[in-house]
């Protein structure tokens, strides 16, 4: 897939989920509140776009989100596992994370 287009979706897709913004999460966290998260497996699976399609929409939602320890596309993931690990601000790193889900379940 083209990279423009595919960031093109990706923005669209943080904007229809997200809109206006996360309520609960800001009603939490600050801005500057950073943190560290992991996406780990629930069932087994064969990876597909952990680092080119999930760590893109976590950067496209916020540049200071740093993503690694991603799972490389074709490895067969067991429950338990971690995919792809996560630091940044903590507001953005939960507003992005539904649709990196939405995403990887459909890849």
């Amino acid at each position: 897939m083209d990279k423009n287009a595919l960031q093109s979706s990706i923005l669209t897709f943080l904007q229809e989920d997200v809109g206006r913004g996360d309520l609960t999460s800001e009603a939490i966290f600050t801005p500057q509140d950073l943190g560290r998260a992991r996406m780990v497996a629930r069932q087994p699976f064969i990876a597909a776009g952990v680092a080119s399609v999930a760590s893109l929409v976590f950067k496209l939602q916020n540049k200071a989100i740093e993503t690694s320890d991603a799972v490389e596309d074709g490895a067969f993931v067991q429950p338990g596992d971690t995919i792809l690990v996560l630091y940044g601000p903590v507001v953005d790193i939960l507003k992005a994370e539904r649709v990196a889900l939405n995403l990887l379940q459909r890849l």
